[in-house]
Formats: structure tokens, C-alpha cells, sequence
């Protein structure tokens, strides 16, 4: 196999392109296309000649008359019978041919089919022969062979794909270039690389986010520009640098800027286009990759995905892995045949370098292993701003302060996820019919990255809205309460993409964790599942996700991160996803272990949620109730709800990058070496397009200027294709301006028509609003009315209530004193229960297991003797009919054979003596008949003793039959045992649950004793207290009384001494007396009122003891076990009325 070197007419963006090998290919239907015949063209000839014959055998088996197919019936009926077969024409010896006499039918011929030629002869013959043909008059038959074209049409298929890979292989690489990857099948041997001359116009500007890879990338930048600097300083260039990293990170961008900035070819290949089908095409595929690329030295070779077949080598691999090791080793050989001044660099990216060849990696092949990163918030904003050019933003926003909220807002994203934000803000503007991209589209975009697509149209319960609120609540509350967690931006209970809910978290940045805020994490994703155990008493699968997390963060915190007391220091490695683990790294004691610990760290932070939950009650309902009313909450509403968070926590850019340094990524590229030299030498050599055209040749020059004229005309036909669309674009947008402008009609009719319903509708509601009052103000009367009539109603009612709680409190008390005396009976009744229930429960069981005893004992026995029986009946009874049998045969047997000689000797006698002897031989067979009849009756006797005999057996199974039954009464009898045993279990059962009803009661009974005890206590504390404060007050009111009734005596004594010893007036005397008299009435209505007072007092003190000995009654409390006689108190001259206490008699 030969490798095929780079086509001539290979335009600038590969080897040639389709519409290259098109015109190359197809040039004869550009002639046609103009009006002209290619008779010259060998592809169109070839094209015709094949046509022509396709068409010629066409008409041939598709147009020729193929006859009238009959049956032999038919045939014999209709053409033989008639006489109308002039010749029979077998054919292949399959069918028949039936030509007709001439002029005697209008078909041609007409032909049936036969199954053998044999058949077809016999069966002509008789035909001819029942229908009296002569033999001269009969038909020819005539035996040929032809060809149906069966085969050929067979092989047609198989000819025209032939004739059709015959055209391709005569085509050669103008097929292989107008095929898909790999140019065909009979072209797999070509080169896929495709190469890129001057065309790569990315540069390092448009690479953000990965400086320092851009700055190892720059030194083999220096080199292509400028080697010899390096070589004159002894220095040997690095051979190709590895670039490993996440996907989306900007690895082949940064591949193609290398080459941008360089100014050099750049060879681009995935590792994928070397696998084929044949064996041995991925080996030279790779041979020819490495020749091209010395070939158009300086250039940049770069393998994607280099993973496809530079895995690591091993044995007993099947052939497809052996073609991956031979084109891995030829990838090896390739790359280590390369000296100091090829000027070919080489990269190659990959996902997964823990997979490749050591080979590959080593130094002298790829000597550098670069790694780019997801971005850090610096780099994301320089990233936002490249991706921010093109866009076409509102003017108020200024695209560096968007960048670095953008960037804030999306940790760990890359450069893909970066620029399909960007994209799907510029598409939700489109949809939305914007002019300018808003600041709102650019969250929008990242929600709808990072979460999914809101399912506005999803249908949920009612039920299943609530625990997704309150599980959505759990979760922020958690996470606003607990130091070390993400600062929340929004939660929703809309779901988005698989979910059901979805809530955004601004997570900084951070390579080091400790275990207390792994352990917060755990606990903000057990918060869901904890809010709706608390809340609604179950759990739901709703927290499936939450939970996978949860275990995958504790083992890695045991098994990877050491961070275990019990299992130490160790690190065990996990396979990552995807994988399969072969051998567990540890013993099944480590794993147990492991287990243990997982299952205490995840009980310990859902302990932690459940006591943080449960503190914050009020709080998680708050954010419940308010998610179901307006289903997303933003930041400001948990701060409305929750109050500020009690922890600082970083939101803005410059809070991220506060002490990193400048605000902004440093995107500064240190200074290519200079070219050493005279500077006359550097001005006087020209370049044109990174060529110099002093030391190129004629036909390089003519081949470049062929380039780029033909660069110049796909410039020109790509200008009027963007032309063409343009144009397709205008005319759209003025189709869609017509139909906004007639959608913008209809909108204005639309809104006319709602203003006058509305004008209709306020008429109507002000009609309703006039209805409205009045049926408020009769509503209002009626109220009025009810009401008055409930107030009646309700004091009837509460008179009713009072009686009857009365007579209720009567039928307590009986029933109080009735139940005492029940509980009493009943404990009697249990307990004479309980010893005859023991009693007949252990005579049963006695007269039951004698039963059962005598019962197994005596079908014991029955059952040996019935066997015995039936065992020695059935040898005897077999003894006999055998012997019998083996006699009467024997006896047969013997008789048989003197017969057989009697008749062998008769027939000697009678064929070497003479004839005489028949008639004695006839009497003799007749004798041997009357033997024969005797031995027929012999044989009926013993068939009539056989069934003598089988009589007996039939008994012996119709006893064994009647025992079998036995056995089955016998087997009843055991269930009903068993079943008896399963009702005893259950009586005991039952016993039990009595007897601990009966503790229960017991501990009831003793408790209400303690009770009563109790309140006996505090009822004859209250009593002896009530009495000594009622009985000293009325110790000192009688003082009180003596003291002013002594007092009053001495006063009047005085009084009249005063009188005696003055000698006034009568008429002031009088009026002393009179005032004096006033003055003792009012001291005589005051002490009235003290008596009135003391006796109001004791009336209370009196009422008061006969409500206590009341309750002592209810109670059960004899008024003699009290320990003391309450003190009943009266007052002389007061008589004491029923009723409360107030009311007091008047004095007598």
C-alpha cells in the first residue's frame, strides 16, 4: 500500500475539498448541463455502455412473451381431446411447452408444469389411450434445454455492485475525496488529516482564562518563529506538549491560537479517524499524518482525543486492541524518529491522561504535560468579555461590570459552559423580541444552564406542592442557619428540568475543606428530607438525589480523606464513575467498619438538621407558606422572612478577589525573542503571507498564486451565498414586520372590544352593587332578629344546661359508687375464672394426651397385625398361584412335546412304510383333538382358579382400602389435636391479656387510691386552714362587739353623770338628749351591720363545710375517717336563710 501524497489541486482548507472533486469527477454533466454530448469522456462512455446493456436486458426478460400457463386437466380436455397439439416441447425437464396445430389458437403456445418426465410419459399415455388416439395421430414430444435467464437475473445484482466498485476504483482519489471519512472503501489507506495553510486566525487574545498555559505554549511559539536562537544556544526543542483538562476548558482553542500566533500550518486529526475495519490502515494512516507534517515543516501537528489510541498496552487483548497497540507503536516511532531541525511540534488533548501509554508521556516524546483547569473567577470574567463582543447589549450596561457579576455567578464553569450561557441569553432576547440583550436574559440563560428548562406546564397535587414548599424550606433554612454553607440566591418549588424544585446557591471558591464544613454541607442536603418528617409525620422519594449525595460526600470523608478517629490516617482509592471496582482495597472487617462510621457521621448531621428544624419551626413554615403563594423567593424574601444571615458571606466580585491582588486577570505575554542578525538582512527579505519569494521556485510561485486564486473565488462564491442569505433574511423580517403590524391590528380591535365590554361591565356592576345593599340591609335586619331570638333561645338553654348538670352530677355519683362496686365483682369474677379456667384448661389437656396415647397405641397395634396379615396372605396366595402356574405348564409343556414326537414319528412311519397306516394316523388326530379339547378345558379350569384367586386379593384391597381410610380418620383426628392445641394457645393468649387487663386495673385502682389520698390531704388541709381563719375572725369581731358594747355603757354612764351634774335647760336638754340619740342610732346601725357582716361570714363559713362534706361523700369518704368534727358557727339574733351567703335574715 502506497501513501498517498498531498493532491495538487488542494485548496487552503485541506487536501481538496467536495467541490473541488466534484468538477474534477462530474465534468462530462457540466458539458451536458451546457448542451453538449462528452462522447469523448471514457467516464461517460462507460456510463453509456453500461446503460445500454442494463436496458438491453431489461426489455429482454421483462417484454418477451412468457406464454399461457395451464393445468394438465386443461390440457387434456381442451387441446389433446380436440386434437389441437401439434408438438410437446419438454423444457429443462420442468415444464411442458404445448405448441397448437397452426390456425387452430390464437396463443402462441401455452405450458404447465410437470414433477418428473417418467410421470409426465405415463400419464400422456394412458391419457391418449382412454381417449382413443391412434398411434400415428398422437403428439411429438420433444425434449429441449434453453436458459430463462433465471441465472442471470440472479447474478444481475451482483454484476451491476461490481461494475459499480469497478467506476470508483477507475476513479481513484476523486471518489475517495467525494466520499465521507476515510474516502471510501477503496481508499481507507488515505490521509484524514486535514491541514489548514494560513487560514488560522485565532490568536491569543481570543483565548482567555488559561494565562498560564498560554505562557508555556509561548516558548514553542518562539520556537517556530525563531529555532535557530534556541539551537546556537545548544537547547533542544521540547517535541510536544500534552494538554489534559475538563471538557470544554479551550484545549483545541488553544491549540489552534499556538498556530494562529506562529503563522504556521496547522495539521489537525482526532484520534478516532485512524480506526478502521481493514487491519493495518491505522498504522500507515499514522505514517502518513507524520510525513505530511515534515513535508510542510514549520507547522503544528495536533491529535484530539488522543485517547483513542494511545491507551495503555497489555496482554491478552483481542485483535481489535492488538491494531490500536501496532498503531500506537507506530505513533511511538514516529515521534521518536524526529531530530532537532524538522520544526514540527506536536499536540494532542485528551480527557483522560491516566489511561495513556507511559511510552507516550514519557520525555522525548511529549515532553510537557500542560493542564488547563475550569477557570477561576479572574478568568471567567476575562472569558465573559470575549464572549460579550459579539453580542449586541443593552447601553446601559457596561460589559466589564457585567462580566464580573457573570463571573461571581458561576463557579466552576468553563469556556463551553461559558459561551453557551452567552448563546442562550442571546437566544431567550430573540424569542422575547428584543432589540438589545438584557441584563434579566443573562439569568434567565443561567438558570435555564444550571438548572433546566422551567416545566410551567407540569400538573402536581396539591399534596405533593406542600412537601415540595416545605422540603424546599428545609433545605434554605438549614442552609441559612449553618456558618459553613453557600450564601442562597433563589428557591422555587417550579420545576425545572428532572427535578421538582430547584434552589441556587452562589458557592466561592475553595480547594481546602475541613470536616466541619463538609459536615454543614451534609446537613443542608438532609434539611429537605428532616423538614418533611418533621412537618408531615413521612418521608417521600423526593430526597433520592440529596441522599446519593450525602453518602458519596461520607465515604469520601472516611475512606478517602481520613478524617475517621476509629479507622485513622488512611486513604483508600475509589474507582470514579463509570468504572468497575475488580478488588476491594481493604478486608470485609475494614469494610464493616467503614460502614459503621458513614452510618454514625450520617446520623449525627441528621440529629444536627432534626434539632436546627426543630428550632426554627416557625421559620420553615413561614418560607412554606410563602413558596406556595408565590412559588419562587428571592434573596430579599428569605432576609424579609428569616431576618439577615448571622454569618458574613461573600456575593460581589471584588469581595471574591478582595487580596488576590489587581481586580483583573493579567493577561500580559512576555516578549518574543528578536532575530539576530544584520539589519539589512532582515529588511531586505520580504514576506508575502508568511512566504518569501526570493526562495521560492517558478512553480511554487505558480502553485501559491493557484491557491490563492482559488481562495479568492470560494471567497467570492461564500460573499454571494451570505449575499443570498441576507437577502432571505430581509425578506423574512419584512414578513414578519407585515404580520406583527396585522397582529398589532387585531391587538387594537382586540383592546377596543375589551374597553367597551368593560364599560358594559361597570354599568352591570354598579346595577349589582344597588342589589348588593339591599340585600345587606335586609340581611343585616335578619341578623338583628336571630340575633335576639338566640339570646332567648340561649338562656333557655343554659337554664336546661344547669339542670340537667345537675341531675348529671347525681347519676355521676351513683355511677361512681355502682362501678366500685362492679370493679369488686369483676375481680371476684376473674379470679374464680382464672382457677376454673386452669382447672378444666388442665384436665383437658390431661384426658387429651391420655386420649391421644390409647388412640396411637391401638391403631399401633391394628396396624401391625393388619400388615402381618395382608404380608403373609399375599406369599402365600403368590407361593401357590406359582406353583400352580409352573406346574400346570410343565405338565403342557411335557404333553406338547410327546404329541409333537408322536406326529413325527407317525410321519416317519407313514412316509417310509406305506400309505396304509392314514387312517390310524386319522384316528390318532383325532385323539390329539380330544387331547387338545381336554387341554382347552384344563386351561378354563385354571383361568377359573386364577379368579378364585384374585377374589381374595380384592378383599385384602378393600381392607387395605378400609385401613387406609382408617389411617385418614386417624390423620383428622392429629389436625383436630392440632387445631385444639392452636385454641389453647389462644385461651392462654387470652388468659394473659386478661390477667395484664386485670394488672392494669389494678395499677388503676391503686393509682386512684393515691389520688384520693391525695386529695383527702389537701381537702383536710383546706378545712382545718378555712377553719382557723373563720374561726379567728370571728373571735375577734365578737371582741370587737363586747369592746363597743362595754364602751357604749361607760359612754351612757357618763353621759348621764354629765347630764346630772349640768344644770341646763329642758330645751337644751332636749336637744342634747336628741343628737345623743342620733349619735347611739347611728353607732346601733353600725353595729348591725358589723353583726350583719359575722353572720354573712359564718353563712359562707357553713356552706362552705357542707360543699366539703359533699365532695367527701362523692368521693366515698365517711365524714368519721376525717379525724376531726368541723365547727359550725352561729350568730345570736340572726336568723340564716338557704341561699348563698349574702342573704341573711333580718335581726330579731
Amino acid at each position: 500500500m502506497t501513501k498517498t501524497d498531498e493532491p495538487k489541486n488542494a485548496g487552503p482548507g485541506g487536501e481538496g475539498s467536495k467541490r473541488g472533486g466534484k468538477q474534477d469527477g462530474f465534468s462530462w454533466w457540466k458539458r451536458m448541463q451546457k448542451g453538449e454530448f462528452p462522447w469523448d469522456d471514457k467516464d461517460f462512455q462507460n456510463l453509456a455502455v453500461l446503460g445500454a446493456g442494463v436496458s438491453v436486458g431489461f426489455f429482454y426478460f421483462y417484454f418477451r412473451d412468457p406464454g399461457k400457463e395451464i393445468t394438465w386437466k386443461h390440457f387434456v380436455q381442451y387441446y389433446l381431446a380436440r386434437g389441437l397439439v401439434d408438438r410437446l416441447e419438454v423444457v429443462n425437464k420442468q415444464f411442458v411447452r404445448v405448441i397448437p396445430a397452426p390456425g387452430m389458437s390464437s396463443e402462441k403456445y401455452v405450458w404447465f408444469n410437470i414433477g418428473s418426465v417418467d410421470t409426465f410419459e405415463r400419464n400422456l399415455e394412458s391419457a391418449q389411450w382412454e381417449l382413443g388416439i391412434e398411434p400415428a395421430d398422437q403428439a411429438a414430444v420433444i425434449y429441449t434445454t434453453e436458459s430463462d435467464g433465471s441465472v442471470l437475473r440472479s447474478l444481475m445484482s451482483t454484476l451491476l455492485l461490481i461494475g459499480i466498485l469497478l467506476c470508483a476504483v477507475r476513479r481513484g482519489p476523486v471518489g475517495a475525496r467525494c466520499s465521507g471519512r476515510g474516502g471510501g472503501l477503496f481508499s481507507v489507506g488515505v490521509m484524514t488529516a486535514k491541514i489548514l495553510k494560513h487560514r488560522v486566525d485565532v490568536r491569543f487574545a481570543d483565548v482567555a482564562g488559561c494565562e498560564e498555559a498560554k505562557l508555556e505554549v509561548m516558548e514553542f511559539v518562539n520556537f517556530l518563529k525563531n529555532p535557530k536562537q534556541y539551537q546556537d544556544l545548544g537547547a533542544k526543542i521540547p517535541k510536544g506538549a500534552m494538554l489534559t483538562g475538563p471538557p470544554g476548558t479551550g484545549k483545541t482553542l488553544l491549540a489552534k491560537a499556538t498556530a494562529g500566533e506562529a503563522s504556521v500550518p496547522f495539521i489537525t486529526v482526532n484520534g478516532s479517524e485512524f480506526l478502521e475495519m481493514f487491519v493495518g490502515v491505522g498504522p500507515a494512516r499514522v505514517g502518513d499524518m507524520f510525513a505530511m507534517a515534515r513535508k510542510n515543516a514549520p507547522c503544528i501537528l495536533f491529535i484530539d482525543e488522543i485517547d483513542a489510541i494511545g491507551r495503555k498496552r497489555g496482554r491478552g487483548h483481542l485483535g481489535g486492541q492488538s491494531e490500536q497497540e501496532n498503531m500506537l507503536n507506530q505513533m511511538l516511532v514516529e515521534m521518536d524518529g524526529f531530530n532537532s531541525t524538522t520544526n514540527v511540534v506536536v499536540l494532542a488533548g485528551t480527557n483522560r491522561p491516566d489511561i495513556l501509554d507511559p511510552a507516550l508521556t514519557r520525555p522525548g516524546r511529549f515532553d510537557r504535560q500542560i493542564y488547563l483547569g475550569p477557570p477561576d473567577i479572574k478568568g471567567r470574567s476575562s472569558i465573559f468579555k470575549v464572549h460579550l463582543r459579539p453580542l449586541r447589549l443593552d447601553k446601559s450596561l457596561r460589559k466589564d461590570a457585567l462580566a464580573r457579576k457573570l463571573a461571581a455567578l458561576t463557579p466552576g464553569f468553563t469556556g463551553a459552559d461559558i459561551s453557551n450561557v452567552c448563546n442562550e441569553a442571546a437566544l431567550i432576547a430573540a424569542c422575547h423580541l428584543s432589540a438589545f440583550v438584557q441584563e434579566k436574559h443573562f439569568e434567565q440563560a443561567l438558570e435555564r444552564v444550571i438548572g433546566g428548562f422551567e416545566k410551567t406546564t407540569q400538573v402536581l397535587q396539591p399534596s405533593e406542592k406542600t412537601i415540595v414548599a416545605y422540603h424546599k424550606a428545609g433545605h434554605a433554612v438549614v442552609g441559612w442557619f449553618l456558618e459553613y454553607t453557600d450564601p442562597l440566591l433563589k428557591v422555587s418549588i417550579i420545576p425545572p428540568g428532572k427535578g421538582l424544585g430547584y434552589a441556587q446557591y452562589l458557592p466561592h471558591e475553595q480547594y481546602l475543606y475541613t470536616q466541619e464544613q463538609l459536615f454543614d454541607r451534609m446537613c443542608i442536603m438532609l434539611g429537605g428530607r428532616v423538614a418533611e418528617q418533621l412537618f408531615f409525620g413521612q418521608v417521600t422519594t423526593g430526597a433520592q438525589d440529596d441522599l446519593r449525595k450525602v453518602i458519596q460526600s461520607a465515604y469520601a470523608q472516611i475512606v478517602q480523606f481520613g478524617m475517621s478517629e476509629k479507622l485513622g490516617q488512611v486513604s483508600f482509592d475509589f474507582p470514579q464513575q463509570g468504572e468497575a471496582l475488580v478488588e476491594k482495597p481493604y478486608s470485609e472487617a475494614t469494610a464493616q467498619l467503614i460502614d459503621e462510621e458513614v452510618r454514625h457521621l450520617i446520623g449525627s448531621a441528621c440529629d444536627c438538621t432534626l434539632k436546627l428544624l426543630t428550632q426554627c419551626w416557625e421559620q420553615v413554615e413561614k418560607v412554606g407558606k410563602r413558596l406556595l403563594e408565590k412559588e419562587v423567593l428571592e434573596k430579599a424574601d428569605m432576609v424579609e422572612l428569616l431576618g439577615p444571615r448571622p454569618f458574613t458571606e461573600k456575593c460581589t466580585y471584588e469581595e471574591f478577589v478582595e487580596g488576590t491582588g489587581s481586580l483583573e486577570e493579567d493577561t500580559a505575554l512576555p516578549e518574543a525573542p528578536k532575530k539576530k542578525g544584520k539589519k539589512g538582512k532582515a529588511k531586505g527579505t520580504p514576506v508575502v503571507d508568511g512566504l518569501a519569494p526570493e526562495d521560492m521556485s517558478k512553480e511554487q510561485v505558480e502553485e501559491h498564486v493557484n491557491r490563492i486564486r482559488e481562495e479568492l473565488d470560494r471567497e467570492r462564491e461564500e460573499r454571494n451565498y451570505f449575499q443570498l442569505e441576507r437577502d432571505k433574511i430581509h425578506t423574512f423580517w419584512e414578513i414578519t414586520r407585515r404580520q406583527l403590524e396585522e397582529k398589532k391590528a387585531e391587538l387594537r380591535n382586540k383592546d377596543r372590544e375589551m374597553e367597551e365590554a368593560e364599560e358594559r361591565h361597570q354599568v352591570e356592576i354598579k346595577v349589582y352593587k344597588q342589589k348588593v345593599k339591599h340585600l345587606l340591609y335586609e340581611h343585616q335586619n335578619n341578623l338583628t332578629e336571630m340575633k335576639t331570638e338566640g339570646t332567648v333561645v340561649m338562656k333557655l338553654a343554659q337554664k336546661e344546661h344547669r339542670a340537667q348538670e345537675s341531675v348529671l352530677r347525681k347519676d355521676m355519683r351513683t355511677l361512681k359508687v355502682e362501678l366500685k362496686e362492679q370493679e369488686l365483682a369483676n375481680e371476684v369474677v376473674v379470679k374464680n375464672l382464672r382457677l376454673k379456667h386452669t382447672e378444666e384448661i388442665t384436665k383437658m389437656r390431661n384426658d387429651f394426651e391420655r386420649q391421644v396415647r390409647e388412640i396411637e397405641a391401638k391403631y399401633d397395634k391394628k396396624m401391625k397385625v393388619l400388615r402381618d396379615e395382608l404380608d403373609l396372605r399375599r406369599k402365600t396366595e403368590i407361593h401357590e398361584v406359582e406353583e400352580r402356574k409352573n406346574g400346570q405348564i410343565n405338565t403342557l409343556m411335557q404333553r406338547h412335546e410327546e404329541a409333537f414326537t408322536d406326529i413325527k414319528n407317525y410321519y416317519n412311519d407313514i412316509t417310509l412304510n406305506n400309505l396304509a397306516l392314514i387312517n390310524s394316523l386319522k384316528e390318532q388326530m383325532e385323539d390329539m383333538r380330544k387331547k387338545e379339547e381336554h387341554l382347552e378345558r384344563e386351561m378354563a379350569e385354571v383361568s377359573m382358579q386364577n379368579r378364585r384367586l384374585i377374589e381374595p386379593l380384592q378383599k385384602a384391597r378393600e381392607e387395605m382400602n378400609e385401613m387406609q381410610r382408617k389411617l385418614g380418620k386417624y390423620e383428622r383426628d392429629k389436625q383436630i389435636l392440632v387445631s385444639t392445641t392452636a385454641r389453647l394457645k389462644v385461651t392462654e393468649k387470652e388468659l394473659k391479656d386478661l390477667q395484664w387487663e386485670h394488672e392494669v386495673l389494678e395499677q388503676r385502682f391503686i393509682k386512684v387510691q393515691q389520688e384520693r389520698d391525695e386529695l383527702y390531704q389537701k381537702f383536710t388541709a383546706a378545712i382545718q386552714e378555712v377553719q382557723q381563719k373563720t374561726g379567728f375572725k370571728n373571735l375577734l369581731l365578737e371582741r370587737k362587739l363586747q369592746a363597743l358594747n362595754a364602751a357604749m355603757e361607760k359612754r351612757e354612764v357618763q353621759f348621764n353623770e354629765v347630764l346630772a351634774a349640768s344644770n341646763l335647760d329642758p330645751a337644751a336638754l332636749t336637744l342634747v338628749s336628741r343628737k345623743l340619740e342620733d349619735v347611739l342610732e347611728s353607732k346601733n346601725s353600725t353595729i348591725k351591720d358589723l353583726q350583719y357582716e359575722l353572720a354573712r361570714v359564718c353563712k359562707a363559713h357553713n356552706d362552705l363545710l357542707r360543699t366539703y362534706e359533699a365532695k367527701l361523700l362523692a368521693f366515698g369518704i365517711p365524714l368519721d375517717n376525717v379525724g376531726f368534727k368541723p365547727l359550725e358557727t352561729a350568730v345570736i339574733g340572726q336568723t340564716l336563710g338557704q341561699g348563698p351567703a349574702g342573704l341573711v335574715g333580718t335581726p330579731t
